[in-house]
């Protein structure tokens, strides 16, 4: 039961991270885009 309501807690945080970091590659990837 408990380790059910820790998981929910936790999968927002890793949507957030994965949110977060799938931005920051698509802005990487255009700088490079734009350079080349």
């Amino acid at each position: 039961m408990e380790i059910c309501c820790h998981f929910h807690a936790v999968l927002p945080n890793i949507r957030h991270v994965l949110t977060i970091t799938l931005l920051m590659n698509i802005d990487f990837m255009l700088k490079i885009m734009i350079k080349s």
